[in-house]
């Protein structure tokens, strides 16, 4: 298990020590339509269990789970996890894949990042107090997850040029007050 402050760990990126990086994570899952064929018995123990889990590592992330039934054809359901120790997130998706519902999942997609203070100025607010180093989501019903994937292909970009394209990013994001950023 890699600690924070270790070799592989959040230090020397300007980060205070005081305030460990987290990691993020977006499962997305996919129930196979045998469940649902399955006994209605067999069905609510699996959900039980499967409940147990998230209700176990509870204490120790946080998880809020969302369902995707009716709203995307991929996948099912999603958990957001964030805990500053990733060997919790794989000691949990293990235990809930040995549950019953668990024995039924397919993963569709899995985000993984790590919370970091920007490098982009904020211009239309530079004094914000949200630094996004602490994840602290909203209690919306819904949450839309898209990937902002920064490859070779960005940091080939100057500073300069990547700084106004994170310009138009947050001025989007400030004309909806409503939507909340992570």
């Amino acid at each position: 298990m890699t600690r924070l402050g270790s070799a592989h760990g959040a230090q020397g990126d300007g980060q205070s020590s005081e305030t460990p990086r987290q990691y993020v994570n977006f499962a997305f899952y996919r129930v196979d339509p045998a469940w649902r064929r399955l006994p209605h018995h067999e069905r609510e123990v699996g959900k039980k269990d499967f409940k147990a889990v998230v209700e176990e590592f509870a204490s120790q992330m946080l998880i809020l789970p969302y369902t995707l039934v009716g709203i995307r054809a991929d996948a099912d359901l999603m958990l957001w996890r964030v805990s500053v120790d990733l060997d919790l997130i794989q000691r949990m998706t293990t235990k809930l894949l040995m549950t019953g519902l668990g024995r039924y999942l397919s993963p569709a997609y899995s985000y993984l990042a790590m919370t970091k203070r920007s490098v982009y100025v904020d211009k239309l607010d530079p004094d914000h107090p949200a630094d996004r180093t602490r994840i602290v989501p909203g209690k919306a019903k819904y949450l839309f997850v898209y990937p902002f994937v920064k490859n070779r292909d960005w940091y080939r970009m100057t500073q300069a040029a990547r700084q106004g394209m994170m310009d138009e990013h947050i001025e989007v994001g400030t004309k909806y007050r409503s939507v909340k950023l992570n």
